[in-house]
């Protein structure tokens, strides 16, 4: 690997030689200028959206360029060939203009292009660059970014796209955060799946970047949605789907060796569209090595306890989605959808202790070893009704209904080497998860701009953990039951909930305003203990947005929201998991829900080729759910514990800025900074603070139409813990991509942190009784090759569904 840095250089560079020669074949290029005026006044329209379309597909842009500060704008390298011109701008009614051009013309001057106001725009509480495609859109409190605008996603995965999406932040581990948030609510085209619910690292680490449309991201969502996810809400919209077919299919490898595949297709015959993805991912990394050391402030049972290991393993992921969709006529759209996801995998560590005696006694060396076997499928269905209404544009009803069966089945082993002799443990954990959603919604416009909403949802859930564990002393023995660490926990738990928002403009001030409330019953038994969950509770969540917009570009933004995070059902059980006799970790069934209260100012401003949105927040929790070590001196046991203890204050700022420094030169930075207090209600002497953030920076070059190279580089600073604080992390890359055969075929290849061979990941811990400090090391310089196949030919949207969006949140 000595040479890789020099061997990438000249890979690109042979790529780039291979790439010009193609391209220099293309013939002679024209060039197509134009005027924009206002056709209430015939003023030039400054910093308008033009986009330059083939005139049989005008989903997806040639060219977007904006109008300058004179109405003008100018495409270049225009083939011959039939377009259409489209022109879009907050409050006038979108364009489009019709273009031929002929062989041998070199310059094609369009009569002026006339625009006429849109009353209903000018009303709607909307900031919008671009109807089509800018890399970044403001729709009342949620921000866009849109993925199909930025042509350094192919041959990326949906952990690479998020990094690029405002608020959103992603570390080495591919661990995600929202506003800073763990707890937040991961949606696929408006709806819950399966695929988001259980590991959300395995399914945006396989999602292929080419599949997603847009992701829209609220940190102050409305009562439109659930109240659960105090982070906010992320929505993933896939491509747009079609009238006839069209589909593609994808393959990618990396030197880390791993492999992903996916395919999509979609096809539309008069009243019946059907839609469907499938895709997995499959993986055998190098080796991680890990070490840390706990040293007893008051020793008793050791002095330092220091470990070495290392651990490697396998995994396999995979997740598919089909919809069949049925126009009964105009007014009137049925929906039936069906999916599966989840994986499974094994990994086995192998450690080495040494263990430092108080008073200098001398040290002690002992070894574990545990291996792990796991997999979690998981299998939802889903059925839609959506009814419009003839005589008001945007007055909807809906039936939705939503089945998902899931399973998270673990089995562990573990030898342990002691001073006080052997130990072997087997644990078995059996976990099926069910739930049924029903809900109905109602939207109804009025004739002043100003629109209701309001809605009724129930969820049943029912879920379970068969924990069998087993241990013996010898190796000769037999496993017999540990009674004391077995059991069956049995949990429902059903929300209830009621909704209503209601939008509308005064003077010059957009307001939305809403309320929900969720009442939510849990009962959880214990088979072989007296142990119950019993908790019956009401929430209610008020809500409120308003921004105000001024001289067209400029926006500022107002709002507050009160969210909850409920108990896993992991949280809650109290089995002891304990392959590591020392390191110790259970739940606890007392554990109440955690409510949030989150104040968020914004300004934007989208000006032609720059877009630039800041947010200022604050968050307030009295009863934060949060997880903190307790150690034991006289035994050296670290027992990992949840519960409500958590008082919190977070004074967040995000800054995200895109633009263009020439046609094809793009810019953009999505960064977050945030200020965390956090103290233990319980013991408020045990409090910490601190700053977390991150930093994302993307630069690409569209060399030629068909040829793009790009440069990313990413950092990440954790946010403090009750206890301590976890690490940091800096990674980059550089690619490239480029269209081959009419541009049906794209070839991509990325190399990944040329400039650090290892991750390394630091957490450090400290109590009044005991001091801790991991580190995490593992190869992350890598090169991936991706290449993919479009086919077909894009018309118009398919998809009907409306989909069910739960609160299985990811964590």
């Amino acid at each position: 690997m000595g040479n890789l840095y020099q061997y990438i250089l000249k890979l690109v560079t042979v790529i780039g030689l291979l790439a010009g020669a193609y391209d220099s074949k293309a013939q002679q290029k024209t060039k197509i200028t134009g005027l924009l005026q206002d056709s209430a006044d015939s003023k030039p329209v400054a910093w308008a959206t033009v986009g330059l379309y083939k005139a049989i597909n005008t989903q997806k842009p040639l060219q977007n360029i904006f109008s300058n500060g004179k109405g003008k704008f100018e495409f270049t390298e225009v083939d011959t060939g039939h377009y259409v011109v489209i022109v879009t701008y907050t409050g006038f009614h979108e364009k489009e203009h019709p273009v031929k051009i002929d062989t041998g013309k070199l310059l094609v001057e369009l009569e002026p292009i006339i625009l006429s106001p849109d009353a209903r725009q000018l009303g709607a509480v909307v900031v919008t660059a671009a109807v089509r495609k800018p890399l970044l859109e403001q729709e009342d409190e949620k921000m866009i970014f849109n993925a199909e605008a930025d042509p350094s996603v192919e041959g990326l995965t949906a952990a690479d796209v998020l990094r690029k999406t405002p608020f959103v932040s992603v570390d080495g581990e591919g661990n995600v955060q929202l506003n800073g948030q763990t707890n937040f609510k991961v949606l696929l085209n408006g709806k819950e799946t399966a695929m988001f619910t259980k590991n959300l690292k395995d399914a945006i680490r396989s999602f292929p970047a080419s599949l997603i449309k847009k992701i829209e991201v609220s940190t102050t969502p409305s009562s439109k949605y659930d109240g659960e996810g105090v982070g906010g809400i992320i929505n993933i919209i896939t491509q747009k789907k079609i009238v006839g077919y069209n589909g593609n299919a994808g393959i990618s490898y990396n030197t880390l060796r791993t492999y992903s595949g996916s395919a999509s297709l979609n096809f539309k015959y008069g009243k019946f569209g059907l839609s469907a993805y499938y895709g997995a991912y499959n993986g055998r990394p190098p080796v991680s090595n890990l070490s840390s050391e706990t040293e007893s402030l008051n020793p008793v049972a050791f002095h330092k306890r220091i470990s070495n290991g290392v651990n490697k393993g396998k995994y396999f992921y995979n997740y598919g989605n089909m919809e069949l969709a049925w126009d009964m006529d105009s007014l009137n759209v049925l929906s039936l959808y069906a999916g599966l996801s989840g994986g499974n995998g094994n990994s086995t560590t192998d450690t080495r202790y040494d263990m430092v005696l108080p008073d200098n006694a001398g040290t002690e060396t002992s070894y574990l070893s545990s291996s792990t076997r796991y997999d979690y499928p998981a299998y939802y269905l889903g059925l839609d009704y959506v009814r419009k209404f003839k005589k008001r544009e945007g007055k909807e009803f809906s039936l939705k209904a939503y089945y998902d069966d899931a399973r998270d089945n673990n089995y562990f082993f573990s030898e342990q080497n002691t001073r006080n002799g052997d130990r072997f443990t087997v644990n078995d954990n059996q976990a099926p998860n069910k739930q049924i959603t029903l809900n109905a919604d109602f939207t109804q416009p009025f004739k002043n701009g100003s629109k209701m909403e309001a809605g009724l949802k129930s969820i049943f859930r029912q879920a379970s953990s068969d924990y069998l564990s087993q241990i013996k002393y010898d190796k000769d023995q037999e496993y017999a039951e540990d009674i004391g660490n077995t059991n069956n926990f049995k949990y429902h738990q059903n929300v209830y909930s009621v909704f209503a928002t209601y939008s509308f403009k005064w003077k010059n001030i957009s307001f939305k305003l809403g309320s929900r409330f969720e009442q939510t019953h849990i009962v959880g038994d214990f088979s072989k203990t007296t142990t119950r969950v019993l908790q019956d509770y009401g929430t209610f969540m008020p809500n409120i947005y308003l921004s105000r917009k001024f001289s067209k570009i400029h926006t500022v933004s107002l709002s507050y929201t009160k969210r909850l995070r409920r108990p896993y059902i992991w949280d809650l059980n109290p089995f002891v998991s304990n392959v590591d006799s020392f390191n110790i970790s259970y739940g606890n069934p007392k554990l109440g829900p955690d409510i949030i209260h989150i104040v968020e100012a914004g300004y934007s401003v989208f000006k032609g080729n720059t877009n630039i949105n800041i947010r200022f927040s604050q968050s307030f929790s009295n009863r934060q759910i949060v997880t903190y070590t307790e150690f034991n001196e006289a035994t050296g046991v670290a027992a990992s514990v949840v519960d409500n203890a958590g008082i919190s204050r977070v004074t967040g700022l995000n800054l995200n800025v895109s633009t263009k420094f020439s046609k094809k030169l793009s810019f953009s930075v999505n960064s977050g900074l945030r200020y965390t207090f956090l103290k233990n209600r319980f013991r408020p002497d045990q409090r910490n603070d601190g700053i977390g953030g991150f930093n994302s920076t993307n630069l690409t070059y569209q060399v030629t139409k068909k040829w793009t190279g790009y440069v990313s580089a990413y950092y990440w600073i954790s946010d403090p813990q009750l206890q301590g604080q976890a690490g940091r992390n800096f990674t980059h890359s550089i690619g490239t991509n480029y269209k081959l055969f009419k541009e049906k075929v794209t070839a991509g290849i990325v190399a990944n942190n040329l400039f650090s061979k290892y991750y390394n990941w630091r957490s450090n811990y400290r109590d009044e009784n005991f001091i801790r400090s991991n580190l995490r090391w593992n190869i992350q310089r890598a090169i991936t090759f991706s290449l993919r196949w479009n086919f077909g030919k894009l018309t118009e949207n398919v998809s009907r569904r409306r989909g069910v969006s739960n609160d299985d949140i990811t964590k």
